[in-house]
Order: structure tokens, then sequence, then C-alpha cells
């Protein structure tokens, strides 16, 4: 019988809970934050066949979900931090992740950039050729990296991350 994806999460969880009790360090991980640092790890249909990619996500699923934070979720990070996230991001990596995003991620970028700095971005988006999905995913997961290192050290703000603002 095949596992569902709730069964291998509680596996993963389970796991990293029983590592944490035979490891003598005293920096432990929390479960969930484990496993979405390791399904962050992974290539987007991967990640949405394990945790699911309906809209409702529950239990665990929701849980992890929660504590990741992927390319897509770039329109989370707060509008007056932007320009700060894509000094830290190569030219070439943006256009490559731009290539395979929602036009929602698309607007947000463009919307952080001078009107002539997106257009130039726009026009060397469409003249890129074909690319490897690969190289793409490994783009907006390097991405995503940078702004999770980001909101880790307090630079940047996301919504619906770490502390509440007001």
């Amino acid at each position: 019988m095949a596992k569902g994806k709730e069964d291998w999460l509680k596996d993963i969880l389970i796991g990293d809970q029983e590592k944490q009790r035979t490891e003598d360090s005293g920096d432990r991980v929390n479960g969930m934050n484990r496993a979405a640092a390791l399904l962050g790890k992974l290539d987007t249909a991967t990640r949405d066949r394990i945790l699911g990619k309906e809209g409702g996500h529950s239990g665990i699923s929701k849980q992890i979900r929660e504590r990741m934070f992927t390319f897509e979720d770039l329109v989370l990070v707060d509008k007056r931090h932007m320009p700060m996230v894509l000094k830290q991001i190569g030219k070439q990596d943006l256009i490559l992740a731009m290539k395979k995003c929602s036009p929602a991620v698309k607007d947000w970028i463009y919307q952080a950039m001078s009107s002539r700095l997106a257009g130039m971005f726009q026009e060397d988006l469409d003249a890129t050729g074909p690319t490897p999905l690969r190289l793409v995913e490994e783009a907006q997961q390097k991405i995503a990296k940078i702004i999770r290192r980001l909101a880790e050290d307090g630079k940047i703000a996301i919504k619906g991350h770490g502390e509440e603002y007001v």
C-alpha cells in the first residue's frame, strides 16, 4: 500500500524527533522547521507531490508550508524592502527565475524597479530562449534562500512569517 503525503511528512518529523533525542548537542531544530528546510530544497514538482498543491492545505502539510518560503512567496516581502532584496539577487538568476513564475510575482518585481529597469528586464526575459526547468528552479531556490537569510537576519519583513509588525 502506497503512503499518503501525510504519512511521508509524519515519517520525516518522527525521524527528526528521534534524531534530536539521540544527539548530545544543545542546538536542537524544531521538526516542522527541519521538514520545511528539507522540502524547500526539493524541486517544485516533487515538493507539490509531497505536500499537495491544492489550496486548502490541512494538518502537517499546512504547518510545514507556513514555515516555507518559495520564490512565489516573493509577493509577501514588504514593498519597502524589495529594492534591498533585488540588490542581493544576481540579474541572471532573477531573469532565469522569472521564466516560470506567476504574473503576480513578475508584476511585484517590476513594481520594485524603475520603469526603465523593468523594461530592460522584460526585454532580457523575452529574449532568453528555452531554458531547462532545472536551471529555472535552481535560480528560484537560490533567490528564496537569499530572502530567507535576509528575513532571518532581520533585514527584511515577510508578511505572515516571523514577528508581527504594526
